[in-house]
């Protein structure tokens, strides 16, 4: 509910940063295909309303640092494309440390504190990721090695018996 309220003022605030911080520093009014654009996706005029506040590098982080987090609630959705209000909770929480000049990896070791390795999209490999590959590659081989030397001692008694 908050965030359907919520998406109003970004747009409103989007159409007022876009008319006092034009592309070329002039006041301008938002031309048609902005206010479109501005009105039928919020995550559009969040990112816009974004790019107003931060510079052009501090924005590539954002999008960045967003589109490599898991949300923790929505299945397979990066906390850029998800709309739960938790995403939109870390989406400020990153906006917030950007704007207080943290470098990327504090960004990213305070969220997994936070929300445990599950936020990023491609978690760190451990010691035990090598186990669980390796574990059952090593039970088929020495199943293989006791069937065959089962195997080549039956033979051996079978030619030995009947000798």
């Amino acid at each position: 509910m908050k965030y359907l309220l919520l998406t109003p003022l970004l747009v409103c605030i989007a159409i007022i940063s876009i008319f006092f911080h034009g592309s070329n520093g002039n006041r301008q009014l938002p031309n048609k295909e902005q206010l479109n654009i501005l009105t039928n996706n919020v995550k559009v005029s969040e990112e816009l309303y974004l790019k107003s506040k931060l510079s052009q590098q501090d924005f590539h982080r954002f999008n960045y640092l967003t589109s490599i987090l898991r949300c923790p609630i929505c299945a397979n959705e990066t906390v850029l494309e998800a709309p739960s209000k938790l995403a939109l909770f870390i989406r400020v929480e990153i906006l917030q440390m950007i704007n207080e000049h943290k470098n990327n990896r504090y960004i990213l070791n305070k969220l997994v504190d936070q929300f445990g390795n599950s936020i990023l999209l491609l978690p760190p490999r451990s010691d035990n990721y090598l186990l669980l590959w390796l574990l059952p590659l090593l039970l088929v081989a020495l199943s293989l090695f006791v069937f065959l030397r089962f195997i080549f001692n039956n033979r051996e008694r079978r030619l030995n018996g009947h000798k």
